[in-house]
């Protein structure tokens, strides 16, 4: 009996056991079975089911090695084009960019101009004309300048001289007004009738405007240039730009000079100094040694050579200046006898 309930609790042990390893193994298969549906979904690589066999795979809905060969090779080409396509746009991109940088650069692909062009640009040129502000109103710019004369027509350029950097520093030191000041300018108008008329209605005229305007009762001084051009006047800046240049230089060299030789007479004067001071030491040593008794040193004598002379032969010229006036009287005497 002890044996046979053995035997059956080893069968119902058994069977237990094999019950729980079909539990276990049915729960196992649910488990893998959900954890390869989700990873078949997001279509994961070959090596996450390392372990699986290709059937279980395929019946639990896995993505198989062949499958992710394939994806993978789609990847790498779509990759490759993308690159492919991607490469020649910035390669076009920076040909342009050379392009433009040749065009801008070169002086050979500069089109010159024709003659028409010339032409047109010549008689333009001849059509201007130019004023000259003799005084500007106090404080008055150049935008104010163009604002004003623009009346009477279109205008081109504009050139007023600045005062002097010295009088405008001396102005604000004495608590003067700081702004800056214009002494004289030119007006160019594209048009000289224009320029001829704006002379002719504001010269000797205040500004005016407004009565409470800054410049209202400033006065106009100008003058119309016959037969003047802007590129005269450019000339004549140009040219008073190398003269002011070269006087400069002129002042800086005359200035190196003075230093040289000023530098050259301090030395001159050190060197005179210290032989005079050797000199009087000298003397005074004699002096001392000659006081104490000692035999004087020999002094050097001055040694002058004397050279023998050729008398004058005694005959019939005059020897002393006596004589000689008398025989010049003599022969002076003879000629005027000789002629009247």
């Amino acid at each position: 009996m002890a044996g046979d309930k053995s035997s059956k609790d080893f069968l119902d042990h058994g069977s237990d056991s094999e019950s729980d390893a079909v539990h276990s193994g049915s729960e196992s298969d649910s488990r893998i079975k959900s954890t390869t549906v989700k990873r078949g979904a997001k279509r994961q690589r070959v090596s996450d089911f390392v372990g699986h066999s290709s059937d279980d795979d395929s019946d639990n809905g896995g993505v198989s090695s062949d499958e992710d060969e394939k994806i993978q090779k789609g990847k790498a080409t779509k990759k490759a084009s993308t690159k492919k396509t991607s490469a020649p746009t910035k390669k076009d991109d920076s040909d342009d960019e050379k392009e433009d940088e040749k065009d801008i650069t070169d002086a050979t692909k500069l089109k010159p101009l024709t003659p028409a062009q010339l032409a047109e640009v010549k008689r333009k040129t001849k059509k201007t004309g130019v004023i000259y502000l003799s005084s500007i109103p106090p404080f008055m710019k150049p935008p104010k300048v163009r604002h004003l004369l623009s009346v009477f027509g279109e205008i081109g350029r504009i050139f007023l001289v600045p005062e002097d950097h010295k009088a405008h520093k001396a102005r604000v030191k004495q608590g003067g007004n700081k702004k800056k000041k214009f002494v004289e300018g030119w007006v160019e108008f594209l048009d000289k009738k224009c320029a001829k008329l704006c002379v002719e209605t504001l010269n000797a005229q205040i500004v005016g405007g407004k009565k409470g305007n800054y410049y209202h009762d400033d006065v106009w001084n100008m003058k119309y240039l016959q037969g003047f051009k802007w590129g005269d006047l450019q000339a004549q800046i140009a040219y008073e730009n190398a003269s002011r240049q070269a006087k400069m230089r002129a002042e800086i060299a005359q200035a190196t000079r003075e230093n040289k030789t000023f530098l050259k007479n301090v030395e001159r004067a050190k060197m005179v100094e210290n032989m005079e001071a050797k000199k009087r030491k000298r003397q005074a040593d004699a002096e001392g040694e000659k006081a104490e008794g000692s035999a004087p040193k020999k002094e050097k004598t001055d040694v002058r050579r004397t050279f023998r002379q050729n008398e004058i032969a005694a005959g019939n010229s005059a020897t002393t200046p006596v004589e000689k006036k008398k025989e010049r009287s003599e022969t002076v005497g003879k000629v005027l006898k000789k002629i009247f």
